[in-house]
């Protein structure tokens, strides 16, 4: 049919009006086809867009499943910051409080609570010091005074106070004493804030925040003090943040056991039945009196019938059930400063940049360290943790050393199943530490090594590096020649 011809007329309206849009009825074909790839582009580009998202979150996701380095990392950035508020990633939501803010900035709730701690911390500060013949001294306050004798106080917090009469012949000195307050931060007002009915005490670089007895908190500050001393000891060379403000260290002792569990509940990841932890995200360590936990009560009761049902005359009952509960408590009373030790070590290792913030140390070099701080000396050997590695070593039943320094979990090592198991796994890391402390070359290389994982820029070589390998390059030795010391090692401790 010519092209010319009537049909042709016919169909070629006909397209015209199928292409057409409405209001435009002057457009051509050929821009109406260009429209259209234009908006096909669009959508593809938009399709392409959500597609990337979906497959950063998915990978985000992952990350955040294994407890990857790169999760903790993107945590770090603009949009991990965000996402990590939106989806409680990391752990609830919890907005860092900063160090300290200026005055004129502060609430005026803020700053009522600020002058009530200032006043607290004033209040027990001792005014005198009195020093008898026998060398005895004493810090407090003279309550009354003449020439025959002094009355001097001792205040032990909110736990009551001590009030002796001091002849004057044998006062060897007595003096004043400058009364000084350490600062008080942002964070601990804000800390004070979140537990407003707790006693809030400053012994630097400690801020804690407690319900507990004046004297329980007295040794707990002495056994951290004593914590910090022997870290600066061993992994001064490690701090990082020497030159930028450190945070205060903040301790939160609890004296109830379900306050604990829910606040553990609510800020921990690994919600299991331990007596402390360390949150990163809080900074703060978090810890209770074994003294006062439920299975010490249980105990109790069960020893209360036991003797009851023991046929003993009255005098030899209440002596054994004496001596018991001495035994008792003391073991709770060491648990908790074993605990106390063990997480402020996690703190210390965390606050001071000897981990990096995104986690990229795997669970050995974590608690091994924890551990090697958690003797009275640091670093001393733990007969138990001995005789587990030696008994594991003679039934061949030690965990391959590169399955154990690859092995990171949300859990830690206790996602490595049973009890016995989990023990195993805590002691070998001790002793890897312990045997990369021992000898000053070994140290210095261990350090090194410390020092390349926790650098952002080696992530990439982390992650794919079997950590086994890794420190044998820093040791200049091979994955079995480490091993087999390592052994050897257990086998000297």
């Amino acid at each position: 049919m010519p092209c010319g011809g009537p049909t042709w007329i016919v169909l070629n309206a006909m397209l015209s009006g199928f292409f057409c849009i409405p209001g435009r009825s002057g457009v051509t074909l050929e821009k109406r086809v260009a429209m259209y790839k234009r908006r096909h582009k669009g959508r593809l580009l938009r399709l392409l867009v959500l597609g990337l998202l979906l497959a950063g979150s998915l990978q985000v996701y992952r990350w955040s499943r294994t407890n990857d380095p790169r999760f903790y990392l993107f945590l770090q950035s603009r949009p991990g910051k965000i996402l990590g508020r939106i989806f409680h990633w990391g752990g609830p939501a919890h907005r860092p409080v900063p160090e300290n803010k200026p005055e004129e900035e502060l609430t005026g709730t803020e700053r009522a609570v600020m002058r009530k701690m200032r006043q607290q911390m004033l209040a027990r500060r001792a005014r005198y010091r009195l020093v008898t013949a026998e060398g005895r001294e004493l810090a407090g306050w003279i309550v009354q005074s003449n020439s025959q004798y002094v009355v001097f106080e001792e205040k032990y917090g909110a736990s009551g106070a001590l009030r002796i009469r001091i002849p004057a012949a044998r006062i060897h000195i007595l003096e004043p004493v400058p009364v000084r307050v350490p600062p008080i931060t942002y964070r601990d007002i804000r800390f004070q804030m979140e537990f407003p009915s707790m006693q809030f005490y400053k012994k630097p670089p400690y801020s804690i925040l407690t319900d507990e007895s004046f004297f329980h908190v007295e040794r707990s500050v002495r056994t951290l003090q004593e914590l910090h001393a022997e870290f600066m000891r061993y992994f001064r060379a490690l701090v990082a943040r020497r030159n930028s403000p450190l945070p205060s260290l903040q301790v939160l002792f609890f004296s109830n056991e379900q306050q604990f569990r829910w606040y553990q509940k609510r800020y921990c990841r690994i919600p299991e039945p331990t007596s402390g932890f360390y949150s990163p995200s809080l900074r703060r360590l978090v810890i209770y009196n074994e003294k006062r936990t439920g299975w010490l009560r249980d105990l109790e009761e069960d020893l209360r019938k036991s003797t009851e049902e023991s046929g003993l005359t009255k005098p030899e009952a209440a002596l054994r059930k004496r001596k018991i509960e001495r035994a008792l408590l003391h073991e709770a009373e060491e648990k908790t400063f074993v605990t106390l030790r063990h997480e402020g070590a996690h703190q210390l290792f965390f606050a001071y940049g000897v981990h990096s913030d995104f986690r990229a140390e795997n669970d050995w070099l974590l608690e091994g360290l924890a551990v090697f701080m958690e003797t009275r000396p640091a670093g001393r050997k733990d007969p138990h943790r001995v005789s587990t590695l030696r008994k594991a070593a003679k039934e061949n039943r030690l965990i391959p050393l590169k399955r154990l320094m690859d092995f990171r979990h949300v859990r830690g090592l206790l996602a490595l199943g049973s009890s016995a198991k989990v023990e195993l796994a805590y002691c070998q890391s001790w002793a890897l530490v312990h045997y990369l402390m021992a000898d000053p070359v070994r140290r210095n290389a261990f350090f090194e090594y410390i020092r390349y994982v926790r650098d952002p820029r080696h992530l990439h070589e982390i992650v794919r590096s079997p950590r086994l390998e890794l420190l044998a390059r820093f040791l200049k030795s091979t994955p079995e020649g480490i091993t087999r010391k390592y052994r050897a090692y257990i086998g000297r401790l």
